[in-house]
């Protein structure tokens, strides 16, 4: 019966002791924002850091430290607000019993955008330091950055010329590995070709993410003067033109004169002049030699007198054009080798000729007679007697 009355008497001490204990602890609660994550940025898909909510705290009570029970709510929002947003994460934690604590998120990286992040913590409980309070966070910006990609333009710019370069992401910067091969605008992605060469352009987002495109830089192509054959060929007859220039391409400018084959050989078809032309390309464009050829026949009848008088002119002429004409005595007549203007000089013949140089040339016998001597006047006096 002792023993008994003596263990109950303990019970009750025992009991009234962790009573005491119960009543008598400090309890901290959150007070006010300590920090809160600067603004970060990451490329699309990486993973983030935590943002970081520091709070600072208060206790109140006397005894054993303990955290109070705090619910935490992470918000996004697509505003510097932290009011509304969407609701990402509720969790319960228990507040430090240190001086400060802290809470944390870990953003998503999937969606390329700017969000803004802020944090709501709330708690309910006793005693005389922010009982049944709630503490919001600042915000915090968070940029995700689209991840580049393939790098658009032509593989091939030219010197001199402009080239625009695109890529899917925005708000990167573009760079040249040689700026003595081609230089690029950071912010336009226009590219100038210098010289010719190879190089790579750089696309860097602001997230430091890179998309890389190698170039090969082209000068315009040049190409060599046409050479060996003649400038006049007649109708049904040919002339092969050369051209060292490899890779070109022979054309006509009117194949009803003249035609040219593939490699350079030009066959008359009409009397005329036609402009034979050699072309080289590549990426950067196309540059021409040409040659003009003249095509002609066989010449016709000479028109025109038989016979003149020296010191004066007549105009021989033919038909078929682009002969030259001579006179085989210039003593008797000269003739303009190309107009046919004939100047007689003194009495006599002269064989005028008209080649265009196919088939035989045409001819005619121009006689020169002699010039009218002057006019021998004597004076006549006539003497005129009255009327009567």
């Amino acid at each position: 019966m002792k023993n008994a009355k003596f263990a109950l008497i303990t019970l009750v001490i025992l009991l009234a002791t962790s009573f005491s204990g119960a009543l008598a602890q400090r309890v901290y609660v959150p007070s006010s924002q300590r920090s809160m994550s600067s603004a970060a940025t990451y490329c699309e898909g990486a993973t983030a850091n935590n943002i970081r909510f520091r709070y600072n705290t208060c206790n109140s009570g006397s005894g054993g430290s303990t955290g109070i029970s705090m619910t935490v709510r992470w918000y996004q929002n697509s505003v510097n607000s932290t009011s509304g947003g969407t609701l990402l994460s509720t969790s319960t934690r228990t507040s430090t019993t240190n001086s400060s604590g802290s809470v944390s998120y870990r953003p998503s990286t999937a969606t390329a955008g700017v969000s803004f992040y802020y944090c709501v913590i709330t708690w309910t409980g006793t005693g005389t330091c922010n009982t049944s309070g709630t503490l919001t966070s600042s915000t915090t910006q968070v940029t995700v950055s689209s991840a580049p990609g393939t790098i658009g333009g032509s593989n091939t710019p030219c010197v001199a010329a402009a080239t625009t370069y695109t890529n899917s992401a925005t708000g990167g910067t573009w760079s040249s590995s040689s700026t003595t091969r081609a230089t690029i605008g950071s912010t336009t992605g226009v590219l100038t070709g210098v010289s010719a060469g190879t190089v790579y352009i750089t696309y860097r987002t602001s997230c430091g993410s890179t998309a890389t495109k190698l170039l090969t830089v082209t000068a315009m192509p040049t190409v060599a003067a046409i050479g060996g054959g003649t400038s006049t060929v007649c109708t049904g007859s040919t002339t092969t033109l050369t051209n060292s220039t490899s890779g070109g391409v022979w054309s006509s400018s009117n194949t009803a004169v003249g035609t040219v084959s593939t490699s350079g050989v030009v066959r008359g078809i009409s009397p005329g002049i036609t402009t034979i032309s050699y072309a080289v390309s590549n990426a950067c464009g196309t540059v021409y030699a040409t040659k003009d050829v003249t095509v002609t026949t066989t010449p016709a009848a000479i028109s025109g007198v038989s016979s003149t008088c020296a010191g004066y002119t007549t105009l021989y002429s033919n038909t078929v054009p682009y002969g030259n004409w001579t006179s085989s005595n210039t003593t008797r007549a000269t003739i303009n080798a190309t107009t046919g203007l004939i100047t007689a000089v003194s009495a006599g013949t002269t064989l005028i000729s008209y080649s265009t140089g196919c088939g035989s040339m045409a001819t005619k016998t121009l006689t020169v007679n002699a010039g009218v001597s002057a006019i021998q006047v004597r004076q006549v006096y006539v003497k005129v007697l009255p009327q009567l």
